[in-house]
């Protein structure tokens, strides 16, 4: 049986969940560059799909088809709504890629078709962060809590998104998306009467 989900002191910063605008607002701050578009599509892919930034980084071509990525071991569906616009991204970013990567460069390459390493993304958030003006920081393990959020607001069952998340235990899953998500708890409570 798993352990529970408990958010320690460590956690604190890692509960963020961002609004659309915020995250449209990071989108605008991409520089239209190669590295740009690059950054971009992965910023979508963060918060479209919930994967974490060593599955992202690993990625490969036939990993993402437009509908789903293939993360580890997992299949993680992007959202009907998103898929048009992440597939805008991904051809922009393939626009460039495609002279610069090998037959064994990863999805997201650096502008020789190197691997890209997971602090480049830290890196990469905190300046798009700034460059957007957000009053918070801007960081993977937030756009993944947005996703997870966004699937408990839109009704997803909690089953579906413990196997988008991969995550290994029902309860843990309702104790993390409890921690990020606790307006549903109020929403819910609010139309309740004890009678």
């Amino acid at each position: 049986m798993a352990k529970p989900y408990r958010a320690g002191s460590s956690a604190v910063s890692k509960r963020e969940v961002y609004e659309v605008d915020e995250i449209r607002r990071v989108l605008k701050a991409c520089a239209d560059t190669p590295s740009g578009h690059r950054d971009r599509f992965a910023v979508m892919m963060l918060w479209c799909t919930g994967i974490k930034p060593a599955e992202l980084v690993s990625l490969r071509r036939k990993d993402y088809d437009g509908v789903s990525v293939r993360a580890g071991r997992r299949k993680v569906v992007v959202p009907g709504g998103q898929r048009g616009r992440l597939e805008e991204l991904h051809d922009a970013w393939q626009q460039h890629r495609q002279r610069v990567a090998t037959a064994r460069s990863p999805l997201l390459c650096n502008l020789r078709g190197g691997a890209l390493d997971t602090s480049y993304l830290r890196h990469m958030l905190a300046a798009l962060s700034d460059e957007a003006e957000l009053d918070k920081r801007l960081h993977a393990q937030g756009l993944r809590n947005t996703f997870a959020a966004a699937m408990h607001y839109g009704g997803v069952p909690m089953e579906v998104i413990r196997r988008q998340l991969g995550l290994s235990d029902i309860e843990y899953t309702a104790g993390y998306v409890g921690m990020i998500a606790p307006v549903g708890q109020h929403k819910a409570m609010a139309t309740f009467r004890l009678e």
